[in-house]
């Protein structure tokens, strides 16, 4: 069994993506040609953004897009520490001071309460990460930026597809990102990432960092970088594209599946709260427990022949090149110990569902 079955989603495509990226060989154009454009038009008007800029990875996207937005060695950029270490690594390089917020017990989210004890005069960015497949509190941390005359990005690697009162990850901060990661919601077969904006002073300036600091006219009016998704992945997101709407309601039946096989052990196991005004891309199935050892679970899956994950533990504030930034965050660290994740893909079966959570039972 896989974590992540991608070869099972590929076999159900595999004419189309075969075909698409036999084109993109044929047509001998790798960079930045005709499948990167059409790609990011469509990223754009899926989500609801006005501008969507490809690039080579998520974490490029984060480094950019904060670039972008001025962040530097004078300020400082509150984010969670319960998240994968590109949030916090792109701020650290670029030298400005992480001010780390604690998240919500239930979504895992940054919890808007602690950023706003956190604002001072020298904050200049807020990073909401929609961990997991939800999207952060957009609204009320964008409403937070806004009021203190600072910038709010959100994270969407994880979470691209889901949706929050009408609202689509990526569309409504000041600037997203997202991942293409073979493993997120919309994966490509190597590494991507996206920018996303409605500020066209934004999108001019992430778009002269991707690519060497050049403008239209080929002169180099800042140093940038060679950050680019090529033709071939462009080629297959498109193809994927096609079906995201599809999978994404796929991946809501799986996730309500594992809900009815854990329904009778709701005092020992937490399954993913999602809130009523929210849909979820569910990139991973994770569950909480109430009192048995995640570990002592993962071994028993193991022993099953079934593949698990922790997230995030330790999380980011407790490993060495982020432990300068004093932190204390209860709920980040009470979380970490708690949560083990399943597989999860949209093409998972009944069946499946079923032997895992009777090993999950088992171990209880």
């Amino acid at each position: 069994m896989q974590f992540i079955d991608l070869n099972r989603q590929y076999l159900q495509y595999k004419k189309q993506i075969d075909k698409a990226i036999s084109q993109s060989l044929n047509s001998s154009s790798f960079i930045l040609g005709k499948e990167v454009s059409r790609l990011e038009g469509r990223l754009a008007e899926y989500v609801g953004s006005k501008y969507c800029l490809s690039v080579a990875n998520g974490t490029d996207a984060l480094h950019i897009a904060e670039m972008a937005l001025g962040i530097d060695s004078n300020c400082n950029v509150i984010l969670p520490s319960y998240t994968w270490v590109s949030t916090a690594e792109t701020i650290e390089m670029l030298g400005a001071e992480i001010r780390f917020a604690d998240i919500d017990e239930d979504t895992f989210n940054i919890c808007p309460n602690h950023v706003s004890n956190l604002i001072d005069s020298k904050t200049k960015l807020i990073i909401g990460v929609s961990l997991f497949g939800q999207t952060c509190d957009l609204h009320e941390l964008q409403d937070l930026a806004n009021h203190a005359g600072i910038k709010f990005l959100e994270d969407g690697a994880q979470s691209f597809g889901a949706m929050t009162s009408g609202v689509k990850s990526c569309s409504y901060a000041d600037v997203s990102t997202t991942s293409f990661f073979p493993s997120k919601p919309l994966g490509c077969y190597g590494d991507g990432g996206a920018i996303f904006t409605n500020d066209e002073d934004i999108f001019k300036h992430c778009k002269l960092l991707a690519r060497h600091g050049q403008d239209e006219n080929k002169v180099f009016q800042i140093a940038g970088f060679n950050s680019r998704l090529d033709e071939i992945q462009a080629a297959i997101l498109n193809i994927k594209l096609d079906n995201f709407d599809k999978e994404i309601q796929l991946r809501q039946d799986v996730a309500e599946m594992y809900r009815d096989s854990f329904s009778m052990h709701t005092s020992e196991i937490k399954t993913p709260f999602i809130k009523s005004d929210m849909v979820s891309a569910y990139a991973q199935y994770t569950i909480q427990f109430a009192k048995s050892s995640p570990k002592s679970i993962q071994d028993q899956l193991k022993e099953d022949g079934i593949p698990s994950v922790r997230y995030y533990t330790p999380p980011v504030h407790i490993h060495p090149a982020y432990e300068h930034h004093a932190s204390k965050l209860e709920v980040t660290e009470m979380i970490s110990r708690k949560t083990l994740s399943l597989p999860f893909h949209p093409y998972m079966t009944h069946e499946e569902i079923k032997l895992i959570s009777e090993s999950v039972i088992r171990a209880l």
